[in-house]
């Protein structure tokens, strides 16, 4: 019994372009605007697919982030959004 080994899922931002520098996306909006993109995770093995967000050292939805969670065969896609306001960027407190 000859086996493929698994190949490793990936995840993509449509519509948005990877920062060659630094292999991040980058969004620039001005407050009041809204971000809006679909987030697509596909297994090229068909296995199952979980795509959700989570901040580190922050809360998504305290700060208006809208993200569902998704999953299924080899591909699932979920929109993302956000309507960033002032509250979302406090001042400098030193």
């Amino acid at each position: 019994d000859l086996r493929q080994p698994n190949q490793p899922p990936t995840i993509e931002a449509e519509d948005l372009v990877i920062l060659s520098d630094s292999n991040f996306y980058e969004v620039n909006i001005e407050l009041g605007d809204t971000v809006r993109f679909d987030v697509v995770g596909t297994d090229p093995d068909n296995d199952p697919v979980i795509l959700r967000a989570f901040g580190q050292g922050i809360n998504l939805q305290q700060l208006g982030m809208r993200f569902l969670t998704g999953s299924g065969m080899g591909r699932v896609q979920s929109e993302f959004s956000w309507t960033p306001d002032c509250e979302a960027f406090p001042p400098n407190q030193n």
